[in-house]
């Protein structure tokens, strides 16, 4: 009886990985993290593109900058943009990370530091290293908790002529393609103000009106805000 006590104990202080969460299993393959790739030209291996096809193809998707501490969910990776610019003729592709503040802060210290939504309280162990770190760089003023904590890896929107990189947790970051095919984070966008902490990342189109809708949901009032973009 004493051993089983010790074995669940040990299993609510430090659980085994589950597959879902165990970094050996999620981000391998196909789903190994890349690194950011400065635009390139692409060669056209066989016919050409057409003169008159222009525009740009943008992926959103989770790609996490640092080796995690211990368990990461894939949902959990820092949003990496990938893509695909035509342009009379020609293909450029780039890939870049959303520099969200989240991001900016890991960068810096080389390692992870914010506690990631799916896979960060993974165990007591993990709760307890996570928030003794971060409560001290909370009161010493290294981490500002109304810049939010997003990743900004879920989806692309065109919404209130603005291209945004969004995740559920945070506000979206407004991004810009240039002339040479490059991406770049702009910031993150506080929409007038109206929304403190986070929107959708699945606005919806109508098609008959053109109307763009999306909304924020909050713990405190109001719960629930919907928002219109013509």
């Amino acid at each position: 009886m004493s051993k089983n006590l010790l074995l669940n104990t040990l299993n609510i202080i430090h659980p085994p990985l589950d597959p879902s969460t165990d970094p050996k299993h999620v981000f391998t393959g196909n789903y190994a993290p890349v690194n950011e790739l400065d635009p390139m030209d692409c060669q056209v291996i066989e016919g050409e593109l057409p003169l008159s096809l222009n525009g740009v193809y943008i992926r959103n998707g989770p790609n996490p900058q640092l080796q995690p501490r211990r368990a990461l969910h894939l949902f959990d990776g820092d949003g990496m943009l990938h893509s695909l610019r035509l342009s009379n003729g020609n293909a450029t592709y780039c890939s870049r990370y959303v520099k969200t503040y989240k991001y900016m802060l890991e960068q810096e210290a080389g390692f992870p530091i914010i506690p990631n939504f799916f896979s960060g309280f993974y165990g007591l162990a993990d709760a307890f290293q996570f928030l003794l770190i971060d409560i001290g760089k909370v009161l010493t003023g290294h981490i500002d908790l109304m810049k939010g904590f997003g990743v900004a890896n879920t989806s692309i929107a065109f919404f209130a002529n603005k291209l945004l990189a969004l995740s559920d947790s945070d506000l979206p970051y407004l991004i810009s393609l240039t002339q040479t095919g490059d991406i770049e984070t702009l910031g993150r966008w506080e929409v007038s103000k109206k929304l403190l902490a986070n929107m959708s990342a699945h606005p919806k189109i109508d098609m008959e009106t053109k109307e763009t809708f999306t909304f924020s949901t909050s713990f405190t009032i109001p719960h629930l805000s919907f928002f219109l973009s013509l």
